[in-house]
């Protein structure tokens, strides 16, 4: 489950290889890919939750 949300997070915006867009899901703000300190946040609120709810 955290490999799929990780890959998710991580493999937004253009595809390099084709051009074409990648699990932007027709959000524009989702086109330009997701900055590293976005990943970071969302990596450590991730973690967060599933350490406050889940365990």
């Amino acid at each position: 489950m955290v490999a799929v949300l990780g890959m998710m997070v991580h493999l937004q915006g253009v595809d390099p290889s084709f051009g074409q867009m990648r699990l932007t899901f027709g959000v524009k703000n989702l086109e330009g890919g997701l900055g590293t300190v976005r990943r970071m946040r969302t990596s450590f609120s991730l973690a967060e939750f599933c350490r406050i709810y889940i365990v």
